[in-house]
Order: structure tokens, then C-alpha cells, then sequence
């Protein structure tokens, strides 16, 4: 992550705080350093902590926004702004793999508008790669599928970080990641209009699981020294519908199996119906016959070709749990 270091002062000194509840005996020891050991920018958490991952209570990145001050925490963003529609538990409907109840789900929703100021110097040169000038469609960031509790967080920090890191390293979706992109990149310019959006699977009526996150820039605007920029922060926070959730692959094997079961009997019906209808208006006094056996071929096979490995690849996917 990008470190914004006074460059008036030679030591400074630097702590790792997630909350203002931190454990002392989990608190790392503070670390002095000065400005030429902050330029070492790849290797300054390994070399500050002992440990190449970071494990953050709060939105990385996004900082001095109207209300929330120098850190904008998650579940305070989410659970307690009085902008967002936060249904109750009986009045939320959930989106079943067999859609009995709709493929619409009515649950938790956020549009927020916050407006934010840079802390970095945007008008400053740096060696350093600024957060919003990255390279499109990288991963900033990852975040738990699943909410983790403040037990989960402060309980074996050492040991979380190990296990956080082997969730990335294993590829599973246990752990989402926060992809980048720019929409008409500037790169001596920065965004007024940064969106931040995460799209979840409200699995039961009090659990979610996270399943798409994204921040995008846009709205570039060219750097005014006179001013200091700033930006509008859109945090998008919305249920997937039925639709969304099947591309996404968030329904049981069985789902799968069941629609590209259905799907090559619909498609040789259709093809059947269709032969038919030619076969009746047809002027010939000999219609081509129906091959079933090429037609067979062509689009059964296929399918069940496609149904294989997809079952394979889930069963796989499944595993990782």
C-alpha cells in the first residue's frame, strides 16, 4: 500500500493500530525509520513486521471523508449509515437456487455519496506509484467472503495472517479480490469520482457471503495547485439477483447439473419443432428426413461433454472449502 510520509521529518514513527480496543501484548513494537528506508517500498512490510500481507479492520485506501474521519470502518460503513435501507430480518427474501420466493432479493442496500480528501500530496512528484495511478484490472486488496467477527480479529494475529494468506494462495472464494480499474486514466490528473462496489449472496436471512468487489475511478480531473483535490467516494452495496448468482457460480452442484440437463432437452426440442414445422409447410414431395443421429451428435454430445467437466471443475471448486 502507498505510505504517506511527512518529508520534513527524518525518523518517524510507525504502528500498526486497527482499533482503539487492540490488545496491548498483540500490539507490534514501534518501529523508527527513516525516509530512505520508506522508499524501500516493496520490502517495507516485510522488513517493518516480518510478514508480507496486512490484515486492516478498515477500507484501505480511502481516507479523511465527511464523518468518518482518517479510517472508514467496515461495518460502520455498512451496518450503521443512516443512508442505506438495512431491512429486517423478516422482512428480507432471499434468492433460492430453485427461485420459489423470485429472483429478485430484497435485502440490505447502499448508494453512499462521501466526500473524501486526498491525503497524499497530489501535487507532489514521487518516486512512489500513487493508489489511484496503478495499473488497470490489478487486485488492491482481498476481503473475507464472510464477515469475521472482532474475535476472529484479534484472536492469533500471527496465525490469521498465515491463514488469510493461504485462502489467496489457494484460489478459493473464500477470500474476494478488489479489482482496479480506470475508466479515461489521466495520469497527471487524478479522479474526483472514485466508486467502490461490492455485490454479495444473501445466503440466509442473516448471512451474507461477498462475491464481487471493484473500485473504479472516473471523472478525471487535471491538478489545480492553487487547490487541494478532492473526491466524491460512491459506495455501491447491493444483493445479487438470481441471474447474477448463477454466472457466478454461487448454487450447489446439483443446480448446474440440472440446468445443463434441461438446457440440451430444450434445445433438441426445439430443433425437433422446428424440423416439424418445415416438414408440414414444405412444398417437396420429399422433405429431407430428421437425422437424429447427427443431430444427436451435434447437440447432445456436447452438452454432456460440457456437464462433465463442469461437474468435475465444481466438485473441485467445492473441495477448496
Amino acid at each position: 500500500m502507498p505510505m504517506n510520509s511527512p518529508l520534513s521529518v527524518d525518523n518517524l514513527n510507525l504502528y500498526e493500530i486497527s482499533s482503539d480496543n487492540y490488545p496491548d501484548s498483540l500490539a507490534p513494537p514501534n518501529l523508527e525509520i527513516g525516509q530512505a528506508d520508506i522508499g524501500n517500498y516493496e520490502n517495507y512490510w516485510t522488513f517493518a513486521f516480518d510478514q508480507n500481507m496486512l490484515y486492516l479492520a478498515w477500507v484501505p485506501f480511502f481516507t479523511n471523508c465527511q464523518s468518518y474521519g482518517s479510517k472508514i470502518l467496515w461495518f460502520d460503513l455498512l451496518e450503521y449509515n443512516q443512508n442505506c435501507q438495512l431491512r429486517n430480518v423478516e422482512d428480507t427474501i432471499i434468492v433460492e437456487a430453485i427461485p420459489t420466493t423470485g429472483i429478485s432479493p430484497i435485502a440490505d442496500y447502499c448508494n453512499l455519496n462521501l466526500n473524501c480528501s486526498f491525503a497524499e500530496e497530489v501535487n507532489q512528484t514521487t518516486t512512489l506509484t500513487k493508489w489511484w495511478q496503478i495499473s488497470d484490472k490489478m487486485t488492491l486488496y482481498y476481503i473475507p467472503s464472510y464477515g469475521v467477527s472482532s474475535n476472529e480479529y484479534f484472536t492469533n494475529r500471527d496465525g490469521q495472517t498465515t491463514y488469510f494468506s493461504s485462502l489467496i494462495d489457494g484460489n478459493t472464494d473464500d477470500m474476494v479480490p478488489v479489482i482496479f480499474s480506470s475508466e479515461n486514466l489521466n495520469s497527471n490528473g487524478y479522479p474526483s469520482t472514485v466508486t467502490l462496489q461490492l455485490e454479495y449472496y444473501q445466503v440466509t436471512t442473516t448471512m451474507k457471503k461477498l462475491v464481487k468487489a471493484s473500485v473504479i475511478l472516473s471523472n478525471f480531473k487535471n491538478i489545480d495547485t492553487s487547490l487541494h483535490p478532492y473526491y466524491t467516494l460512491n459506495v455501491v452495496f447491493t444483493a445479487m439477483g438470481f441471474l447474477d448468482l448463477i454466472n457466478a457460480f454461487q448454487f450447489g452442484i446439483p443446480i448446474y447439473l440440472l440446468a445443463f440437463i434441461l438446457f440440451s432437452i430444450f434445445t433438441t426440442i426445439g430443433i425437433m419443432i422446428f424440423w416439424g414445422f418445415n416438414k408440414v409447410i414444405s412444398k417437396r414431395e420429399n422433405p429431407p428426413i430428421l437425422k437424429f443421429g447427427q443431430t444427436i451428435k451435434i447437440v447432445i454430445l456436447p452438452q454432456i461433454y460440457v456437464t462433465f467437466y463442469l461437474y468435475l471443475n465444481l466438485i473441485q471448486k467445492f473441495r477448496g472449502h
